[in-house]
């Protein structure tokens, strides 16, 4: 059940992954909405895979917080990639502070008896987290101004165009 969850998690990472690449150009505009996608799917995917992580491998601390930290880099890269180094490095902080949170979770939660529990509503936060994500991401792509709005030219200001 665990590895199927690890699967599970990176698979929709992906998913999530491919929907920002494929809007990428329409969420730049806004770089508050760029940092909140990325901050977003990279914190999620890794606290929960932290989180599953570190439930299976509860008796090596070490070694399952040193993989998740080295998925969230991975993924917090890949989400921000397409909006440069700032928000690379971004995703990559919340993707090691996710997953190093995930593992911490799950080093704690393992003893529960009903950790199995737990780890079912985390992969619901994490789905539901993600689709919310896929939805604003193809509002996006349809243009949709007033959930992505672009700077009219003033530092800080928006204006829905």
């Amino acid at each position: 059940m665990f590895i199927f969850n690890l699967v599970f998690i990176l698979m929709v990472s992906l998913v999530c992954i491919a929907g920002v690449y494929r809007v990428k150009e329409n969420v730049k505009k806004s770089t508050f909405h760029t940092h909140m996608i990325v901050m977003g799917v990279s914190l999620i995917a890794c606290l929960t895979f932290g989180t599953v992580l570190g439930v299976l491998i509860h008796d090596n601390f070490a070694t399952s917080t040193m993989i998740a930290i080295l998925v969230g880099i991975a993924i917090g890269f890949f989400v921000g990639k397409p909006f440069g180094h700032v928000v690379v490095l971004g995703g990559m902080i919340e993707g090691i502070m996710g997953g190093m949170m995930g593992t911490m979770t799950g080093a704690m939660v393992h003893m529960s008896p009903n950790h199995t529990l737990f780890i079912l509503f985390m992969n619901g936060l994490f789905l539901s987290v993600c689709i919310y994500i896929l939805w604003c991401l193809n509002q996006a792509g349809q243009g949709d101004r007033a959930l992505f709005p672009v700077k009219n030219g003033t530092e800080g200001q928006m204006k829905i165009q």
